[in-house]
């Protein structure tokens, strides 16, 4: 591989990682889009995920327009309940999986 073509990848990682602010080293910078990548598995589909790999630069990914249905549903005595604990105690009551 030539000079021209490293610095073009060289430049490529660093205009990925623009909000990076650790040591500049281009395997630091691609570890750190990564980690950024795996954290946003936690909360994305894996469709948005992957075009998100495929220009982490990209400001808008398109929606799609779905017809669904919603429940809201309230559970007795929740709020009172809510009310005297802390927010870390009733995240970890509402995310407990049975």
């Amino acid at each position: 591989m030539q000079n021209d073509e490293i610095n073009k990848i060289l430049e490529k990682i660093k205009s990925l990682t623009a909000g990076y602010t650790g040591d500049d080293k281009p395997l630091n910078r691609l570890d750190w889009l990564k980690s950024l990548i795996s954290a946003y598995q936690k909360y994305f589909p894996a469709r948005v995920i992957e075009k998100i790999k495929i220009d982490p630069t990209a400001k808008n990914i398109e929606g799609e327009r779905r017809i669904i249905t919603v429940l809201f549903a309230d559970l007795s005595g929740f709020t009172a309940l809510s009310e005297t604990m802390d927010a870390e105690d009733i995240a970890k009551i509402i995310n407990v999986r049975r």
